[in-house]
């Protein structure tokens, strides 16, 4: 989906958006791992979330080849990353499964 969205957004967006990966990975760490966060890290989050609309808004002004599929697969990338690397924190620390053996599972499918 990454690669995908760059025939829609520009490699500047592209990485901007891989860069704000904190925010789908704390929302997937609350709901998969039950995990708590500081009010710092809350902010920084918010700040980070309104830095990348921002941007977004400013590209899609820019270049007129701006497409909000892009910007989609982008988020649907993200989400898949941040629940993936979640659920695997989940299967190591139940089952006790060692790192090599979860990351033969994982590419085995």
């Amino acid at each position: 989906l990454t690669t995908m969205s760059l025939n829609h957004v520009n490699f500047p967006t592209m990485v901007v958006f891989k860069s704000a990966k904190v925010i789908p990975v704390m929302i997937a760490g609350l709901i998969v791992l039950g995990k708590r966060y500081t009010l710092l890290d809350y902010l920084s989050a918010v700040f980070l979330f309104i830095g990348l609309s921002f941007f977004v808004l400013a590209d899609a002004k820019t270049r007129p080849s701006f497409d909000v599929t892009g910007v989609v697969a982008l988020c649907l990338a993200l989400i898949g990353d941040a629940f993936a690397g979640n659920i695997q924190e989940k299967v190591i620390k139940r089952f006790h499964m060692p790192l090599p053996e979860l990351v033969q599972y994982s590419f085995a499918a």
